[in-house]
């Protein structure tokens, strides 16, 4: 990826979930874009299971309400990442990796 290229992805609830049950949310600020499409954001926030504070505290959260075949059709033709534990552990490495640098 060149230096420019910007990194979006699309959140899904389980991710989003498990990350704000270990404190972690904030690993996902390695995005430029964190996409959040309304139905994630409904099971997580408005279930309670993260909270509103955690997410809106990224800067790069845009939250989406595009029915699902919409919202396909846009992450792929954004070419957008689908947050998943893959990505999640891709983050915490490049964090892990980016703390022995300094």
């Amino acid at each position: 990826m060149g230096a420019e290229e910007i990194i979006s992805a699309v959140a899904d609830s389980g991710p989003l979930i498990h990350l704000a049950e270990i404190k972690a949310i904030s690993l996902l600020q390695v995005f430029d874009a964190l996409h959040i499409p309304a139905a994630v954001w409904v099971e997580t926030v408005e279930r309670g299971r993260v909270s509103p504070g955690e997410l809106t505290g990224l800067t790069a959260v845009r939250r989406h309400t595009l029915p699902q075949p919409e919202a396909v059709q846009f992450t792929q033709e954004n070419n957008l990442l689908f947050v998943t534990r893959a990505i999640v552990e891709l983050a915490i490495e490049q964090l892990r990796a980016h703390s022995r640098r300094e």
